[in-house]
Order: C-alpha cells, then structure tokens, then sequence
C-alpha cells in the first residue's frame, strides 16, 4: 500500500484529519517588483489551482471512497498594494491593460466601484434636497406680546385720501402735518381706551338700536 501523494501519509485518511486546516491558503507573497500584469496572471493560475485543490479536498471529506485522498496543497498569492486596487478601481482601460484579473481582485474592485457610485448619488440627492432651515425659519420675525399686536400700518397716500373727505380728523402718525392726531382705530390692536363724550353717545346710540349715519 503506497502513501498517498497530497495528504502524505497511508490510506485510509484517518477521522481526525484537519481538513479546514488543509484548505486554508498561505499568507500572501509580497511582490519582489513584478508588475501589475505579471502577478494578475501569476494569481490567476493560483486561483484555479487553490479552487481545484478545495473541490477535491471537500469530496475526500465527504466520501473517503470515491475520493481517497485530498486536494494538493494550496498556493499563495502576490499580494498588492493599496494603490493597485484604487488605480484599477479608477480605470476599466487599466483593468483591460493588466488582466486577466483573478476573480477576488475583481470582486473587490467591483464592490469599491458600486460603493462610490452608491456616495455619488447619495450626493446628488443631498444636495438636491431643500434645507430645512432655509424654508422654513422665519426672516426678521416679529416679536410677538401676549395681549398685544403691532399697529396697523397706514398707507400715506390713503390717510391723504381720508383727510381729504375728513378736513381736520386724521393724520400721518410718522409726519409733522398741521392736522390733529388720527381717530383711527384698529380692532385688532389693545390699548387703553379714553372714553369720550362721543364715545358714550356711539354707545347710547347703538344700546338704542339707532344705526349711525
């Protein structure tokens, strides 16, 4: 009975035998200066070498029988810098250039271009939205007291437009005009009330149910 050739040892493969273990890749070489093109093809052979060797070791695991020994040991990787990723990730034309890329590159890259799109129109839809802040604070807001609003303002042209009809009754607050001060009162604003002796007729009169002319 001869040893078998990947596991090493006599058959059968024993219960005990660390078959996770076996399938585990080796740390990654660093790249003594190959180029981007030279280890994409170099991982790309690794790549199918490692997935053959996992599919047979899987099957030696699941039926000792048909499969009396495991795959051969796994390869490492040329690992890649930082910014290999980010320039393949930046341009499909280099992508081209360099490949064939091994399929866990590409994901990768491909995962990184969908994240960046996904920020893109995050973005865009950001900054399409209307502040809230912006539409919906008040611009020179008036201060408002409880039991009290500000005077109505009066145009100049109509306290003219009443003087006119009214010789003697009505003036512009805001101006020095040879008139007495307006009897304008507006029902929305509270103040103390002087009572006069027209005011208590108004009153008579409206007790009385006499409409004023």
């Amino acid at each position: 009975m001869s040893i078998l050739p990947n596991a090493g040892i006599l058959p059968p493969i024993p219960d005990t035998f660390d078959f996770e273990a076996w399938r585990k890749i080796p740390q990654v070489m660093d790249p003594t200066g190959q180029s981007l093109r030279v280890r994409n093809a170099f991982n790309c052979q690794v790549e199918v070498h490692n997935e053959a060797s996992a599919d047979q070791t899987l099957n030696c695991r699941d039926d000792r029988v048909a499969h009396p020994d495991v795959g051969p040991q796994m390869q490492a990787y040329y690992g890649y810098a930082e910014d290999d990723i980010l320039q393949m990730v930046a341009s499909q034309a280099l992508c081209t250039s360099v490949g064939p890329l091994p399929v866990f590159i590409l994901q990768r890259v491909e995962l990184m271009r969908a994240a960046k799109a996904d920020a893109l129109e995050a973005g865009k839809e950001k900054s399409k939205a209307k502040p809230i802040q912006g539409s919906l604070v008040l611009h020179n807001p008036i201060m408002r007291v409880t039991g009290q609003q500000p005077d109505t303002m009066i145009p100049l042209v109509l306290l003219r437009d009443l003087n006119d009809s009214n010789p003697g009754q009505i003036r512009d607050p805001s101006h020095e005009y040879p008139w007495p001060k307006p009897l304008i009162r507006d029902p929305y604003v509270i103040r103390p009330a002087t009572i006069t002796d027209q005011d208590e007729s108004d009153r008579r009169d409206r007790r009385a149910g006499r409409v004023l002319e």
